[in-house]
């Protein structure tokens, strides 16, 4: 097996993983190991979307009643179940059949088994020609080709309709301190993200940045101290895995997280 590794390209600064895993290969690094048991109002009562949440009701509300959102990567759809709390007929995609029938089985509604690539087959079965908000936490960095996505969800999308995209961000000061060895570079992230190349991936499809959310610098030069403790524990670790023969560690990551606030999230408008 080729050793994993992260280059950024001279012409674009795209920051990517080369080799790739094969798409065949992807469910290697992902577990199927879920909740049988998930209590829906205690997984509402305690989320942790308030910030998203209130993002969406300031940057991105949409002017028609009842918006269609649709959250990629949705997991058992706790973020569609509070959208539509808040008067969106919310849906979610996922790709795990096992996260689906779990998340179906413990009363969580509109949790759609597939990928963007079958969005359009989808949004058939629903009758829907339109997207008003497209909401990724946490995915854009697992996509295999995020141009051919975009592409797919733009066509879903008009003018004045948005996209919400939370991710660890390549031009965090965490990424400049931690370089290789920064927590979120590792098998399952196979592209890397900060705002320019942000803004030229969501441009080139129609879009137009109106408001990024991210954590004052501040906030991480208190942490810097603490953090820097964390990681060269995780860095111990890391080490001893990609030495082990066993797949499993060489393509996971070390339990210990020292992280910075290193996520932006990007508010996109269609133009």
């Amino acid at each position: 097996m080729a050793p994993l590794t992260i280059v950024k390209c001279n012409g674009c600064g795209l920051i990517f993983q080369n080799p790739r895993f094969k798409a065949e290969h992807l469910n290697m690094i992902y577990t199927d190991s879920v909740m049988d048991t998930i209590d829906l109002e205690s997984e509402v009562k305690h989320h942790k979307f308030k910030p998203l949440l209130s993002l969406i009701e300031s940057k991105a509300k949409s002017n028609v009643q009842s918006p269609l959102s649709m959250d990629i990567g949705t997991r058992f759809g706790l973020l569609p179940e509070l959208l539509r709390r808040m008067g969106y007929d919310s849906h979610g995609i996922e790709f795990n059949s096992i996260v689906v029938d779990s998340a179906t089985q413990n009363g969580f509604k509109n949790v759609h088994l597939g990928t963007i690539d079958t969005i359009g087959d989808i949004m058939n079965r629903l009758g829907k020609q339109r997207i008003h908000l497209i909401t990724m936490t946490d995915v854009i960095e697992h996509l295999y080709d995020p141009t051919r996505d975009f592409s797919a969800l733009a066509r879903f999308q008009e003018c004045g309709d948005h996209m919400v995209i939370q991710t660890m961000n390549a031009g965090s000061l965490g990424y400049r301190l931690f370089g290789s060895w920064w927590y979120y570079i590792h098998a399952q992230h196979t592209f890397y993200f900060d705002e320019s190349m942000m803004r030229r991936l969501l441009d080139r499809h129609g879009y137009d940045i109106t408001y990024i959310l991210k954590v004052a610098p501040w906030k991480n030069i208190t942490m810097i101290r603490k953090v820097w403790k964390e990681f060269k524990l995780h860095k111990k670790e890391r080490i001893r895995r990609n030495q082990s023969a066993h797949m499993g560690d060489k393509v996971w990551y070390a339990s210990g997280k020292p992280t910075l606030f290193d996520i932006f999230t990007v508010v996109a408008r269609k133009r």
